[in-house]
């Protein structure tokens, strides 16, 4: 893959989707039933779709140590859900990049690469199983979140 030429990221044929080799016992935590993965290929940066309980579907940026908030915590945070998530050493809590407030069941998400249309670069596309959409979100300048 072009993308990971001149990285440390290691792909290892062995029916893992991606193995993260850390010290730490979780990259992650607090992420519930996530059914769409993608890595950004010109950050390196993990993202990933979130289906809440009933309702709060969310996309998050998964990075190092960090704490998704499942259970007590589903889309955009409250200070009194905040004040209720459980301290994990070392992970911290962010809101989602963008959430659903009724469910759509997000699925898969991938970064685009047309080579005969160029508008789409800094876009990440999400479909979804409840309506069969297919979302297009515009990255902002750095890559780490969203420009609506």
């Amino acid at each position: 893959m072009e993308w990971l030429e001149g990285t440390d990221i290691d792909l290892k044929d062995n029916g893992v989707i991606l193995q993260l080799e850390t010290q730490d016992p979780y990259f992650a935590m607090g992420i519930r039933n996530s059914f769409g993965l993608a890595i950004d290929p010109v950050t390196g940066n993990l993202w990933a779709t979130e289906n809440g309980d009933d309702d709060f579907d969310e996309i998050n940026l998964i990075y190092k140590k960090f704490n998704s908030g499942w259970i007590v915590i589903m889309g955009p945070a409250t200070e009194s859900e905040l004040a209720e998530l459980p301290g994990y050493k070392d992970y911290v809590y962010s809101d989602p990049k963008f959430s659903w407030e009724n469910s759509v069941a997000p699925t898969g998400l991938e970064f685009a690469k047309f080579q005969e249309i160029r508008n789409y670069d800094d876009s990440i596309f999400v479909g979804d199983c409840n309506n069969g959409n297919i979302y297009k979100f515009e990255l902002n300048q750095n890559r780490d979140g969203f420009e609506f």
